[in-house]
């Protein structure tokens, strides 16, 4: 920057107090102390608005220029006659020359006319004069192509053809010299670093060389940090000393300080998805590999890439029921694995559903489904979950009560009671693309009203009789019973005494649902993401209405008088009886009662403390429960709170620990173990803070 001060002010410094003085309506002005060009403000800011818009136009880039530039040289022409107005700026900084001119005729239908052109130092290789369309212009000859810049002579301030082509040629000279001269230095500690990275693998003494490099300025004022190749071997030399939390950071940076970049950010990007999988933060690994994907056309990396996306797809297709229940609520059915943007859903393609459960028919491509409030691998259409569970639960209800001993089980609709009138609550997406993802499209109506809702009133209400034999007894396989305090009050009732009669009023309500605010979060999603892959999509995902929220429902059961019931229940070995390695925890319900119980005492503190041990240890065996198989259903529960990377490190913690307590150099040993495991250090501490005393 100095250097090129010190040329235009040597070449300009004679010409400028006499072009000014015989210009009245242009000037030219120079830079002065502290790097600062002494126009008129108004004009300087007008010129900074008129840059950005042209830039954003030709360049597409926002905000090119602000007030704080240090311009080299500014020459304005504000001038006007009789019809026209004319507007003629040249400035010229460390990185290039922008010229415009803009013309305004009154008297013309179009009275706007402009040009803009900027030419980059680094790129000229020649300048020459020539004639065309009989007006004289100034040829830039673009280094290695065949392109070149034509700009009209009248264009530049002063218009001295001769003059400004030997001050543009000694300020690229002079550019390009110094830019060879920083490159060779580059490229030299660039090699030193590498010799101690490549050859040596002392990454310790390569971060310290670098960190001492970037301390010293080039002569473009640069400091290294200001390189990408710098950047990878900073994050090369933090990678490998497991440093992740600032590879990250590193990553973030360069991201914002190198937008235009497309060879080094895909390599950081693969690099964070890496450190983000060993986290266990899936979806967000995913979606930086399919960003690097998209930037790169490199063969070698576009397999490791895919590699890790195999892998990353892997471990959510295994793992999928040990991510927390409320981020996986609701799931679509699609030809790609992501998150959506609002986090509403999780994406899943067919291959990845292997270990969920889903209704006979289903899933279904482009379907958006959701959890099964009492089964973790159970999915629900959403357009009609409530309707679904409702009767799921009322069957269920009728299979308990048949066991408690029920003579007769009566559902009538409170009908009565309910305002009839049309309710639709439609949270409405109504996408309409006209182009279509593997001819798929989805075009559905799921109209809520009264005469719908009379059709799940009728599978509803229903009359029962039955002719019990058996004392009273909790069937096995009950999904809702363990979380309703009513049922399990009843059922005591009917083991310890001799009810005869109940009664109990039940609704939608009872059913758990999505808030409106969840919905709505869905809708958006969806909408953007059938945008996105073209598919036809006119679909209502709704929020019940009041009214279908407020109908109910009387049950009404008479019992046998446990007096005559003489035959004992004996229950399945291979259902009550039973153990992990006989069958799937999911189909036990003492299994998930022992599992809540884990949950239980792990909720304040997420440990097991001594008491809280004995506990567990009097609930597996009330349960039936073998020793081994309580230890994996344990550890089942705790891979549900932590990662296997942080399972591993509470494995390593658990083995240091003495007494509860940790000395000084245990605490260096275990801060080994975190960076071993990719844990950063507030979740290491975190975890400290549970175990250590």
């Amino acid at each position: 920057m100095k250097q090129l001060s010190t040329i235009i002010s040597k070449e300009f410094g004679a010409k400028i107090i006499e072009y000014n003085s015989n210009n009245s309506n242009a000037n030219i002005y120079l830079q002065e102390a502290k790097n600062k060009i002494n126009a008129p403000k108004h004009q300087l800011n007008k010129i900074i608005d008129r840059l950005n818009e042209y830039w954003a136009v030709y360049h597409e880039k926002w905000d090119a220029y602000s007030i704080e530039d240090n311009f080299l040289l500014l020459s304005i022409l504000d001038d006007k006659d009789d019809d026209c107005t004319f507007f003629n700026v040249m400035t010229i900084d460390e990185f290039g020359l922008n010229v415009f001119f803009e013309v305004e005729n009154l008297n013309k239908s179009n009275p706007f006319d402009h040009e803009f052109y900027y030419i980059p130092w680094k790129e000229v290789d020649q300048i020459e004069k020539i004639i065309l369309e009989g007006e004289l212009n100034l040829r830039f000859y673009i280094i290695n192509s065949t392109n070149h810049i034509d700009v009209p002579i009248n264009t530049f301030i002063p218009s001295n053809e001769n003059f400004l082509i030997n001050l543009f040629t000694t300020i690229i000279k002079s550019v390009q010299s110094v830019d060879i001269r920083v490159e060779n230095d580059l490229r030299k500690k660039i090699e030193s670093v590498n010799k101690l990275i490549d050859d040596e693998k002392d990454y310790t003494t390569a971060l310290d060389l670098l960190e001492k490099l970037n301390l010293e300025e080039n002569e473009l004022g640069y400091k290294l940090e200001q390189y990408p190749s710098f950047q990878l071997q900073m994050h090369i030399c933090l990678y490998e000393l497991k440093r992740f939390d600032e590879c990250v950071i590193l990553i973030d940076n360069f991201d914002l300080n190198f937008e235009d970049d497309d060879y080094f950010k895909p390599l950081f990007l693969l690099s964070k998805a890496e450190i983000l999988k060993n986290r266990g933060e899936y979806f967000h690994a995913l979606q930086l590999l399919e960003q690097s994907e998209k930037l790169t056309k490199d063969a070698s990396l576009i397999l490791d890439l895919k590699s890790l996306k195999n892998e990353v797809t892997g471990k959510i297709e295994n793992g999928f029921i040990q991510i927390p229940r409320q981020e996986r609520k609701t799931i679509l059915i699609s030809n790609d694995i992501f998150r959506s943007a609002n986090k509403s859903f999780i994406a899943l393609n067919t291959n990845t559903v292997s270990s969920l459960n889903f209704p006979i028919g289903h899933p279904k491509l482009n379907e958006v489904y959701v959890v099964h409030p009492r089964r973790d691998d159970y999915y629900l259409p959403l357009h009609n979950t409530e309707e679904q569970l409702t009767l799921d639960r009322m069957s269920e209800y009728a299979t308990l009560l048949q066991c408690l001993g029920a003579t007769s089980f009566e559902v009538s609709s409170n009908k009565s009671k309910v305002k009839q009138e049309q309710s639709n609550t439609n949270t409405n997406t109504n996408v309409k693309v006209d182009v279509k993802i593997h001819g798929g499209e989805v075009n559905s109506q799921n109209q809520k009203s009264n005469d719908s809702f009379s059709d799940f009133d009728s599978k509803i209400s229903q009359s029962q009789k039955y002719q019990p034999f058996k004392k009273p007894y909790i069937p096995d396989e009950l999904v809702w019973y363990h979380s309703d305090i009513n049922w399990q009050k009843l059922a005591k009732q009917r083991l310890e005494g001799n009810l005869l009669e109940h009664t109990e009023i039940v609704s939608v309500s009872q059913i758990e649902n999505f808030s409106s605010e969840e919905l709505k979060n869905i809708n958006l999603d969806i909408k953007a993401f059938f945008v996105k892959v073209g598919v036809n999509y006119s679909k209502d995902i709704k929020a019940d209405s009041k009214s279908n929220k407020k109908h109910t429902w009387t049950v009404t059961v008479k019992f046998e008088d446990v007096r005559n019931l003489s035959e004992q229940h004996i229950p399945k070995i291979s259902e009550q009886n039973i153990t992990i390695d006989q069958k799937n925890s999911i189909n036990n319900p003492l299994v998930d009662k022992y599992k809540k119980d884990i949950l239980f005492m792990l909720k304040n503190d997420n440990i097991i403390d001594e008491i809280e041990r004995k506990i567990l240890d009097r609930k597996a065996i009330k349960y039936n429960i073998s020793k081994n198989d309580a230890n994996e259903i344990e550890r089942n529960v705790f891979k549900s709170i932590y990662t296997d990377n942080e399972l591993e490190y509470i494995e390593q913690l658990q083995d240091i620990l003495i007494d509860g307590s940790i000395e000084e150099d245990e605490k260096l040993i275990l801060s080994r173990y975190a960076n071993e495991y990719g844990l950063t250090e507030e979740r290491s501490q975190a975890i400290n803070d549970i175990f250590i005393k």
